[in-house]
């Protein structure tokens, strides 16, 4: 690709990844991501990008671990419907 007219190559500015005071990893707005991106709650629980908790493989949780599907329901580890929601 050509220089601009000016002969000036520009850069654009690769934002960098901010860490807190105890060298936790965080984003532009302040939610706190692990070494691969994904964001992380204070006490280091997966969330997505709208707040759910999620596991390590992705499966969304309930505050307490529990998996659930997208709709709320909670399952089981191989996937079985529970009766309580999310």
């Amino acid at each position: 690709m050509p220089a601009p007219p000016d002969g000036i190559i520009y850069f654009l500015e690769i934002p960098y990844n901010q860490c807190d005071d105890v060298g936790h990893q965080r984003d532009e707005v302040g939610h706190q991501r692990d070494d691969v991106g994904h964001q992380r709650d204070d006490v280091g629980h997966q969330r997505d990008d709208v707040g759910h908790q999620r596991d390590d493989v992705g499966h969304q949780c309930n505050e307490v671990g529990h998996q659930c599907d997208d709709v709320g329901h909670q399952r089981d580890e191989v996937g079985h419907q529970r009766d309580d929601f999310c």
